[in-house]
């Protein structure tokens, strides 16, 4: 993991002539060239704030899923950023 963040908003499966979708790409900067790769807006499209790169990355196995409460596998791969993980340390519980 090298950057962290909190989800404000998330669009899934947008329809790219939607108003939320017009929400979402005025969040996208002149500068951003994830759609030179991929679509525009992806099947899940997250709005992060406070996003920052952290001092020290980990790997992805020190996240425990939220959902299970177990840690994640070290085979586990998303193309993606995911941030439905926490550290203990991370947050308040």
């Amino acid at each position: 993991m090298t950057h962290t963040g909190i989800i404000t908003d998330l669009i899934l499966n947008p329809d790219p002539m939607s108003a939320e979708a017009e929400k979402f790409r005025n969040h996208i900067s002149k500068q951003d060239t994830y759609s030179e790769h991929s679509a525009e807006l992806d099947k899940t499209t997250y709005l992060v704030k406070q996003g920052q790169k952290l001092d020290e990355p980990f790997p992805m196995t020190d996240l425990i899923k939220i959902s299970d409460n177990e840690p994640i596998n070290p085979g586990f791969w998303r193309s993606a950023p995911a941030y439905v993980f926490h550290r203990d340390r991370d947050f308040d519980q």
